[in-house]
């Protein structure tokens, strides 16, 4: 499949100004990081996905409910056949500046892995 390519929420277009495209591994790594900052109920058209924030933005991370958070936000990609594992999630936190970023790794329907990292989980 291939879909539109986003960055920071975005649409890219090339330099003819048309949309650019993304597909196999590109598409999977965007969806991933698209449906970890989408918040639960954020997104009007369905409000099933996203990620539950609680248990990410909390003052001591609780890492146990946030991996199940992220599990279960990510899991239209699993149930469309995109992905069929999750194999690492890391939390990478920073008390200087009070921010969480999450890199995490998965394996596609075709094998391949498939990784995004220091996705922000602050909610911005």
């Amino acid at each position: 499949m291939r879909t539109l390519k986003v960055i920071d929420g975005d649409f890219v277009f090339d330099e003819q100004g048309e949309l650019e495209m993304v597909e196999d591994q590109e598409e999977t790594e965007q969806g991933m990081e698209m449906l970890l900052k989408i918040r639960l109920d954020e997104f009007m058209l369905d409000e099933t996905i996203g990620l539950k924030r609680d248990n990410v933005l909390t003052k001591r991370l609780g890492e146990n409910e946030a991996y199940s958070d992220i599990l279960e936000s990510l899991m239209p990609l699993t149930e469309e056949g995109f992905i069929t594992e999750i194999s690492d999630i890391t939390f990478n936190i920073n008390k200087a500046d009070r921010s969480l970023n999450v890199d995490l790794t998965a394996v596609r329907n075709d094998g391949t892995k498939v990784s995004v990292k220091g996705v922000d989980m602050n909610g911005t």
